[in-house]
């Protein structure tokens, strides 16, 4: 479920980004790139936060 899921999200974010859908796409791939994307995100919120104090 968890890799269906990432495969879709990780679809969106290259539609978002003005690059079209990758049907080839693998699931490990796309499970590692929503693993990484969330982390990310999560850093840069907190770093932005505790900036913001």
């Amino acid at each position: 479920m968890l890799g269906g899921q990432a495969w879709y999200y990780q679809q969106i974010i290259r539609l978002a980004g003005d690059e079209e859908a990758d049907p080839d796409l693998g699931i490990l791939k796309a499970v590692g790139a929503y693993v990484k994307d969330e982390l990310s995100r999560a850093f840069l919120t907190r770093r932005a936060r505790l900036i913001a104090r």
